[in-house]
C-alpha cells in the first residue's frame, strides 16, 4: 500500500472511530432525555442530524445501538472506579456518574445479572479485584510468602463485587425508595465517604 493510501485509510478509520463515538454519547444522551424505549436508528438519526443510512452502517439494529451504550456505561464506570488518586473523589465520580444515568444503569445490570461474564460488561474487573486484594479486609491473609491465600483471592474476587454493587444499586435504592429528596451530588458524597471508611483505603500512586 503506498503512503499516501496508507494515509487516508487511517484518516478514514479515525473519522469512522469519532462518528461512532459521537453515535454512542448521543444515543447515552437519548436514553436518559426520553428512555430506553424510545432508543432506535431512526431516533438517533433524527438527533444526529444524520443519513439513516449513515446511522445504520456504524449500528445494523437497535440492539446494536443499546449495547453499545451499555458497553460505554460499563468502560466508564470501570475507569473512574480504578482510576489513580483518593478514593473519596473516584468513588464519588463513580456513584454520581451511576446516579446519573439511572435507565441506562438499570440495563447494564440487567445484563450482568444474566449469567454473562463481568469483564464484558466491566472491563477492568481484574484491576478492581487487585484493587480490593490491598484493603485490610483481604491482605491480612498471606500465605507465609506474601501471597495472599486462596481463600484471600476469592475475598479479594467478593469485596470486588460489593463494592461494585455499593457504587450501582445501593445509592439509587437509597435514593428512590429512602430519600428522594436528596441531590444526586449529596447522595454521592454520603455514599462515596461511607465506601471509603468499608475500603479503608489509603490514596493510591497512579499506575
Amino acid at each position: 500500500m503506498s503512503e499516501s493510501r496508507q494515509t487516508l485509510e487511517q484518516r478514514r478509520n479515525r473519522n469512522y472511530e469519532e462518528t461512532h463515538r459521537q453515535l454512542v454519547e448521543r444515543a447515552v444522551g437519548l436514553i436518559g432525555r426520553d428512555g430506553v424505549g424510545s432508543l432506535t436508528v431512526a431516533t438517533l438519526a433524527r438527533d444526529a442530524r444524520m443519513n439513516r443510512s449513515t446511522v445504520y452502517y456504524h449500528f445494523d439494529s437497535r440492539e446494536a445501538l443499546l449495547s453499545a451504550a451499555k458497553a460505554w456505561f460499563g468502560a466508564k464506570l470501570s475507569e473512574m472506579m480504578v482510576a489513580p488518586g483518593d478514593s473519596q473523589t473516584w468513588l464519588e465520580k463513580a456513584v454520581q456518574f451511576s446516579l446519573g444515568n439511572p435507565e441506562l444503569m438499570h440495563e447494564w445490570v440487567m445484563d450482568l445479572v444474566n449469567h454473562t461474564p463481568i469483564q464484558n460488561n466491566f472491563p477492568r474487573w481484574d484491576q478492581l479485584v487487585e484493587l480490593a486484594s490491598r484493603s485490610p479486609q483481604v491482605a491480612r491473609q498471606e500465605d507465609g510468602k506474601g501471597g495472599p491465600t486462596a481463600s484471600g483471592a476469592l475475598d479479594a474476587e467478593l469485596w470486588a463485587t460489593v463494592l461494585l454493587a455499593s457504587v450501582v444499586m445501593a445509592p439509587r435504592l437509597f435514593r428512590v425508595a429512602v430519600r428522594p429528596d436528596q441531590e444526586i451530588e449529596l447522595v454521592s458524597r454520603h455514599y462515596a465517604q461511607l465506601l471509603r471508611r468499608m475500603l479503608q483505603s489509603p490514596q493510591r500512586n497512579a499506575r
